[in-house]
């Protein structure tokens, strides 16, 4: 078994940062973003949804409309994105809040778990887009993979 980030948020965080790097404020096409990056026009537009949805990006329609962040990179967490686009971080099932088990309380294990999983989350946490745009050197690639 292995834990991935899937496709979508892994693509969410390109269109980010493509916004990001390429915006400057300026509205940015699906299009341009397909193209830069990569990815399929389709697939952009469902996951401009959940970045819509999530505050993330703002969407104009129109001709000369266009994706703009909303919210500048520094303030968005690599968190905020795998959340938005997974749902809450749990490397078990028994770690989401509305689990139950007859175990629970005493086992050892997901106390484990559960350290881990926070780690994790934390980590995500200190992350931000600011982040990523610095490392990659204000570049991001059709390459570029999280």
């Amino acid at each position: 078994m292995s834990i991935k980030i899937s496709a979508r948020t892994r693509y969410g965080l390109r269109i980010l940062l493509d916004l990001a790097i390429h915006g400057n404020g300026v509205q940015r096409s699906v299009k341009d973003i397909a193209q830069s990056q990569q990815i399929s026009d389709k697939f952009i537009s469902l996951i401009v949804v959940k970045l819509h949805r999530g505050g993330l990006i703002k969407t104009t329609r129109g001709i000369h409309g266009g994706l703009t962040l909303v919210k500048n990179p520094a303030n968005i967490r690599l968190l905020d994105v795998v959340e938005l686009m997974e749902g809450p971080v749990n490397l078990l099932d028994c770690l989401e809040p509305s689990a139950t088990c007859n175990r629970m309380e005493h086992c050892a294990a997901r106390k484990i778990w559960g350290s881990v999983n926070q780690k994790l989350v934390d980590a995500l946490a200190d992350v931000t887009l600011q982040d990523v745009i610095d490392a990659s050197s204000g570049t991001v690639s059709p390459e570029y993979c999280i």
